[in-house]
């Protein structure tokens, strides 16, 4: 086998094993090397990396990769374009920067950009979209739809360089979602600590958040404390929130954060409540532990299982530093600086607490943070001591969230809500629901992510209702796909058995191009479900367009697995000496027809002849 090759291989298993299998059989590969072994001076964007989701007045923190293999010295800029951004016509550059070049290879660049100009005016969304209560038209233009999340089409690129042969591999695109609409927190604790007022002052502050804080302190008097109940949102006398008092209502809040509130302040119903915002509606539930011991009374009949880990006694000793572990990395939740390295470092200088509630992680929960004890000897599980911080597990449709010590607020030593805020939303990104990007009058629909890798799924989820407003249960449902205009198939949805009206699904394996995704449901006109959503499915990476150079070892390693020799470009012309000893020689066939060999007739006659003297001598015949 001859291979005319520059050796760059793009996916597969590994041609060396291919090659070596070619070998044992006795076919030698002879490759034959095409380009340059050196890479050409070139730029080139191998990945972007950024969150999926952000809200309409985040800064968007990212990284991009880029593989530079030109002559150190030479300026380039990167820069990050928007199509139509703000309802401006043409590209809006919403991030630059000046680079040089250093022919090092591979290196990280981060960027940060503002999401707000990118959602103000935009083309075919009505101005109340924009605000915290969406209501007028999606993207299509269709009416009575209201869209909680939109997608922003950006583009990454470096300008080419002088000369610059392939200057398409310059740019990647880079698609985001941004959701409009400010996501409700509900926080509720025994005692005004300073973890809570930290907290509801961080997130008060924060245009992303509509808070309602309810702090039930013992009454002075010692008369026994009351929650105060009302509509969720409201406020009492004293201008506190309220616990709502209706199922609704709790189950209105994306986040719950329960501090040292005695469940005795609680009804069984509410008990019941809370345990179905987490199961059921599929919202966040943090648990921050505290010194008064509260949370030992959370095995009740209903939030039995709710707790994430099997609590102690507090740790005898302060902690000296605090480390995420791989799970918690893995979450990004933990990330601030971008780098594992970086962030490690970062938590270990970050103020530890003084007091942490000794814990377990219960089977399934995962633990995000460590807390190591000042000398290791607090007894942990692992050789340096280390405990249980923040620990999280799956819970139905939702997700808790538990904190062993409730001493955030010191991450705010000399950097005020620089870390604190940041880290609080990454906690609950992590573990709320993702909200319906679209709903209209009947239907709410999400497909999540805007984008997608080729060959991967996407999930489906609907809520329907009926006309009157009441679930619409037991109906066929089916979500339509469209690729690029065209349909291209159907996905059944199942309906939840827990949640009347909603209905789950996911596609098949993906392929490249813009999807748009609509509902078809039995007993339903066709035109009464207009809620639409889109994602795209970005082509594969493959090395064709970022590596420039021959791979010779890795043709080196075939031709030796399979007994070849391996030639340079201008070497071709020893192949035909190479070959010769595989072709040289001669076949010669020839035909015997078995009738007229006498040999061949005596071969057969001669054992067909004794057979028939034994059968005639055992009397057979």
């Amino acid at each position: 086998m001859v291979l005319l090759t520059d050796g760059r291989h793009n996916a597969g298993p590994s041609p060396t094993e291919a090659a070596r299998a070619l070998g044992e059989a006795g076919v030698a590969v002879f490759p034959v090397v095409f380009g340059a072994e050196e890479p050409a001076a070139d730029l080139a964007m191998i990945d972007v990396t950024a969150p999926d989701l952000v809200f309409k007045t985040d800064r968007v923190r990212g990284t991009f990769t880029l593989r530079d293999t030109a002559p150190a010295g030479t300026r380039f800029t990167a820069e990050i374009v928007s199509q139509g951004a703000g309802g401006t016509v043409g590209e809006t550059v919403v991030w630059r920067k000046e680079l040089t070049t250093t022919g090092a290879g591979d290196r990280r660049v981060p960027f940060e950009f503002d999401v707000e100009p990118l959602t103000t005016d935009l083309p075919g969304v009505a101005d109340s979209v924009l605000r915290d209560n969406p209501a007028g038209v999606d993207s299509r233009g269709e009416s009575d739809v209201d869209r909680s999340v939109v997608s922003l089409d950006l583009k990454v690129r470096l300008s080419p360089l002088p000369g610059e042969v392939d200057a398409e591999n310059n740019q990647r695109p880079l698609r985001l979602a941004a959701n409009l609409v400010a996501r409700k927190a509900l926080l509720l604790d025994g005692r005004p600590r300073w973890e809570t007022r930290y907290l509801r002052n961080a997130l008060s502050r924060d245009p992303r958040w509509e808070v309602d804080t309810v702090i039930v302190p013992a009454d002075s008097d010692g008369e026994p404390a009351v929650l105060p109940r009302g509509p969720a949102g409201e406020r009492d006398d004293a201008g506190e929130g309220v616990f709502p008092d209706s199922r609704a209502g709790l189950l209105g809040y994306d986040l719950i954060v329960y501090g040292e509130l005695p469940l005795a302040l609680l009804t069984e119903a509410e008990h019941g409540w809370l345990r179905e915002f987490v199961a059921v509606r599929g919202g966040g539930l943090v648990f921050i532990d505290g010194r008064r011991d509260v949370l030992s009374e959370l095995p009740s009949p209903v939030l039995t299982d709710l707790l994430p880990v099997e609590r102690g006694e507090p740790l005898p000793v302060p902690m000296k530093a605090l480390r995420p572990t791989t799970a918690g990395n893995a979450t990004g939740a933990l990330s601030v600086m971008g780098d594992e390295a970086a962030d490690e470092t970062f938590w270990r200088e970050l103020k530890a607490p003084q007091t942490l509630i000794a814990a377990e992680a219960l089977p399934g929960a995962e633990v995000w943070l460590d807390a190591i004890p000042e000398g290791g000897t607090a007894g942990g599980a692992r050789a340096d001591g280390a405990h249980p911080a923040i620990v999280s597990r799956p819970f139905g449709a939702g997700r808790v969230l538990y904190l062993a010590f409730d001493e955030s607020w010191r991450w705010r030593y000399r950097a005020a809500d620089a870390f604190h805020q940041r880290l609080w939303n990454q906690f609950a990104g992590a573990i709320m629901p993702r909200p319906y990007a679209v709903r209209d009058e009947l239907l709410a629909l999400d497909t999540g992510a805007v984008r997608h890798a080729p060959g991967s799924s996407a999930p489906v989820r609907a809520e329907l209702k009926r006309p009157d407003g009441t679930p619409a249960t037991g109906v066929v449902v089916d979500a339509v796909l469209t690729r690029d205009g065209r349909v291209v198939g159907t996905v059944p949805l199942t309906e939840d058995p827990e949640v009347p009206g909603r209905y789950r699904g996911a596609t098949g394996p993906l392929e490249p191009g813009a999807h748009d995704v609509s509902i078809r449901a039995a007993g339903f006109a066709a035109g009464a479900l207009k809620a639409r959503t889109e994602f795209t499915v970005e082509p594969p990476v493959t090395a064709e367009s970022t590596e420039t150079s021959a791979n010779r070892a890795l043709l080196a390693a075939m031709a030796d697995a399979s007994g070849g020799t391996l030639l340079r470009e201008e070497e071709i012309g020893r192949l035909a000496e190479l070959l010769a000893p595989l072709s040289d020689g001669r076949v010669i066939r020839s035909e015997t027809p078995l009738w007229e060999s006498y040999w061949w007739f005596f071969a057969v006659l001669i054992p067909l002849t004794l057979e028939w003297m034994l059968r005639k001598r055992a009397g057979l015949l």
